[in-house]
């Protein structure tokens, strides 16, 4: 009775482990990036995976260091990346920035943009190593870090 019992905790030990490795492979699988998309400006690379993630439901992307569009690691957005109600935006160790001459914020709610105004809720920015918000002209980049501040000697309306 005590080795059936012993093999049957190894048994279901073995189990758990799979359904978490299966669970985490499927978050990974389910990230989606622009990298994903490769026709468009970055920004309307970024809109479509934002399409594509509140489409399938997991209502997350994450944009990474490497633009492999642009074979270098920045993302020059020509108009705010808009983020609608429960959404996290994940900035990977990556550089945000508004392209030339752009004249937007880089990044907006939904909400702000309809007429009448309207509030969205439960928006999550998550930067994760360097990541940098860039209004695009020296000395206007913001490291993101906790709380959404700046770090320190950054303006914080960059």
């Amino acid at each position: 009775m005590m080795k059936e019992s012993h093999h049957m905790k190894t048994t279901c030990l073995v189990c758990l482990m799979v359904i978490l490795a299966t669970v985490e492979n499927s978050a990974l699988a389910q990230t989606l990036t622009p990298n994903d998309f490769k026709q468009g400006t970055d920004s309307e690379r970024i809109e479509s995976a934002i399409a594509a993630a509140l489409a399938n439901g997991c209502n997350s992307i994450e944009i990474p260091r490497m633009n492999h569009v642009r074979k270098e690691p920045v993302w020059l957005i020509e108009k705010a990346i808009v983020l609608p109600s429960d959404f996290t935006l994940v900035l990977r160790d990556c550089l945000v920035r508004l392209a030339p001459g752009t004249q937007d914020n880089l990044i907006t709610n939904a909400g702000a943009r309809r007429n009448p105004i309207a509030g969205n809720e439960n928006i999550n920015i998550i930067g994760i190593g360097n990541a940098v918000l860039s209004g695009g002209e020296a000395g206007t980049s913001c490291p993101v870090l906790m709380r959404g501040t700046c770090a320190p000697g950054f303006p914080e309306s960059a």
